[in-house]
């Protein structure tokens, strides 16, 4: 309901999976195994679509975490 300052996303990269890209400026990590967004300030009720591009290295059931932040401790998971 109010605007956000420092917003920042993290993809955590699940094992099994193997990194490609990211759009928007996203960096990837490899030793966290996380690619991370910078959004700088967002308005209320404004969205952004990310996105990035992984290789399947193994077959099976996989958990695809992310997260989202801000200065004023706002958390989404």
């Amino acid at each position: 309901t109010v605007p956000n300052n420092n917003v920042r996303v993290t993809y955590t990269v699940p094992d099994g999976f193997e990194f490609i890209s990211a759009d928007r400026g996203g960096k990837h990590n490899p030793s966290q195994k996380t690619v991370q967004w910078f959004l700088g300030r967002m308005e209320a009720g404004q969205t952004v679509q990310l996105s990035c591009e992984l290789t399947a290295a193994a077959l099976g059931d996989f958990k695809h975490q992310m997260a989202a932040h801000c200065d004023s401790g706002v958390k989404s998971k």
